[in-house]
């Protein structure tokens, strides 16, 4: 892989003589009415002003020489960055910061790549590389979000996610903050890019980067629409603070710190941009609103009437009035989790979920919680019965199978699913799509797949003890980065399925997860971790046939390595007497 991409360098040397040798023709062309070459001899005059074209071609040269060295440091720079990454193992040793920063360096590579060559032969590059997937705009953007969703449900700060991050990388998921309302998260990654940049240093050339605005008017309005493409080079240049300071400065607006807005837009002002009008006009606004505003004791900001010092005798608290946006701000005082709530649950089922998947122990049980050997009645579970550990004292029968697949199943399950591992979906809007709130890829593996399925596929019957003929394959999931399954249920509100509803869910971990991605109950108030080989199992539905609103469940997002799980879901269809009772104690 790092030869390739050396190679890829190599190849970007091509298309730059090719131009070099375009733009000196037509430099040499000249126009249809004047004497052409052939015909210079015939006049003194027109040979000496070749002096004069000699000249100029020498500057041209010397500038395409200037240009060219610019456009090699990068591409060595670019090089060196992809020959000095380190591969682990496997995906379970994977990192949030290693991934995200594979995924921007190689979005990376691809933006350096089309800035030096022509769409003709970048397509044609590509088609040479057809077995190379380079990420996406769209990939980084996904990533960026795993981020920021770890950082919300795990109640994390940018540092602790990306310690050994560049200033770039920090800066991208600020800018993605900043498009989901958050900023509260923004600030956090701006507070890390704008340290990193101090620490790295100033470039001392400029970069080519059109600086991404903040488009604040003088009410201090939000960031423009239209951005440009940054400059891909991770070095540290003016016109990259300047960007920084610009998001930075209203975000502090949008959180009411108008001192903290006012010095940064300042420091812009000072040391990066002194030009800018709109800049100049945001802290002309900004010391309007300090000179108008007074902090209270828990520290909001209010507007005195008037605009006048609410200190003044003639002016009681109480007749200040709290900031709005045509005021002061709308100032922002906690994090958006609506991000994270696609499927619009109640918000104390979203702090419940979060909770259980921090690893807070929520769930008092009524009776004493138990294990037991299961056999039902079966006489090969005989001398190996089902193992069940129950972790709920509800209907819905949650417990879970300690050892239930081993590793090498594990393994068989996981390199078979891995092969065709597609984008997952759910059922939304009449139809099957890929969904914001379901961040993983699935493969299915039907009973008859192989010998493995099979004795799987026979074990799950045991486990269980209800009919699993017309259940459905097997389906093996893998989450990505922050990859998460948002809290839903498993029972569908669909009545055209011949074999009924999802009537229960059998779920194995297929591997061990070295953080997070539990799998959370919140109106059970429950979670159940995912160790290897273990497999869980619960009722979805009522004895009415209607789904359980508390089977309400989510899969925790994977803060360190990675997820595989395996998926067993058993409809009605020949299990209509197996429902759990009423008020049923198991």
């Amino acid at each position: 892989m790092r030869q390739r991409y050396t190679n890829v360098a190599r190849l970007c040397l091509v298309p730059m003589l090719i131009s070099c040798s375009l733009l000196c023709l037509s430099f040499l062309s000249t126009p249809a009415h004047a004497m052409g070459s052939g015909s210079l001899f015939t006049s003194t005059a027109n040979i000496h002003k070749l002096f004069t074209t000699q000249q100029s071609i020498g500057a041209l040269v010397r500038d395409v020489i200037s240009q060219q060295e610019v456009t090699l440091g990068k591409l060595k720079r670019l090089a060196d960055q992809l020959d000095a990454s380190i591969v682990p193992e496997s995906d379970e040793d994977l990192e949030p910061e290693e991934s995200f920063a594979l995924i921007n360096r190689l979005y990376e590579t691809r933006e350096v790549l089309q800035g030096v060559m022509d769409k003709h032969e970048f397509t044609t590059l590509n088609e040479a590389l057809t077995q190379t997937l380079l990420p996406s705009s769209d990939d980084l953007k996904g990533a960026a979000q795993g981020l920021l969703r770890l950082q919300r449900v795990y109640d994390l700060q940018a540092h602790d996610l990306l310690p050994h991050g560049t200033m770039s990388e920090a800066f991208t998921v600020a800018k993605e903050a900043y498009d989901q309302d958050d900023f509260l998260a923004a600030k956090s990654w701006l507070d890390l890019a704008l340290a990193k940049a101090r620490g790295e240093g100033l470039g001392d050339a400029k970069n080519d980067e059109s600086t991404t605005s903040a488009t604040v008017n003088s009410t201090a309005s939000s960031q423009s629409d239209s951005e440009s493409t940054a400059d891909v080079s991770t070095e540290v240049t003016p016109d990259a603070i300047a960007s920084l300071l610009d998001y930075a400065s209203f975000v502090e607006y949008r959180l009411g710190n108008i001192a903290a807005a006012l010095s940064l837009s300042k420091e812009l002002l000072t040391h990066y941009d002194s030009t800018n009008l709109r800049v100049a006009n945001n802290i002309e606004h900004y010391l309007t609103l300090l000179a108008n505003t007074h902090q209270t004791g828990n520290g909001e900001m209010m507007l005195t009437d008037n605009g006048t010092d609410s200190s003044d005798s003639n002016h009681s608290t109480a007749s200040a009035t709290t900031a709005t946006l045509s005021t002061v701000a709308d100032f922002v005082k906690d994090v958006n989790h609506e991000v994270d709530n696609v499927l619009g649950h109640d918000e104390d089922d979203m702090r419940r979920f979060r909770k259980l998947c921090q690893g807070k122990v929520l769930y008092k049980p009524r009776f004493n919680l138990y294990c037991r050997f299961e056999t039902y009645g079966k006489p090969h579970l005989m001398y190996q019965p089902i193992r069940a550990e129950y972790l709920h004292n509800g209907r819905q029968r949650l417990r879970i199978f300690r050892d239930f697949a081993t590793p090498n199943e594990c393994k068989h399950l996981r390199r078979e699913g891995g092969q065709r591992l597609e984008r997952a979906v759910a059922w939304t809007h009449g139809k099957f799509r890929p969904v914001t709130f379901r961040i993983s890829t699935a493969a299915w593996l039907k009973p008859d797949h192989d010998e493995v399925v099979q004795q799987i596929h026979r074990r799950i019957a045991d486990a269980v003890n209800i009919d699993i003929e017309h259940a459905e394959a097997l389906q093996v999931s893998n989450y990505g980065m922050g990859g998460f399954y948002e809290p839903h249920f498993d029972h569908s509100d669909r009545d055209d399925h011949p074999d009924g509803k999802r009537l229960a869910t059998f779920m194995i971990y297929l591997n061990k997860v070295k953080k997070g991605g539990f799998t959370a109950f919140p109106r059970l108030a429950a979670a159940v971790p995912p160790g290897h080989g273990d497999a869980v199992f619960w009722f979805n539905l009522l004895p009415s046939g209607q789904g359980d609103t508390n089977t309400l469940h989510g899969a925790c997002p994977v803060l360190s390595g990675s997820k595989w799980v395996a998926n067993k879901w058993i409809h009605e269809r020949n299990n209509v007497c197996r429902k759990p009772y009423p008020h049923e104690r198991v």
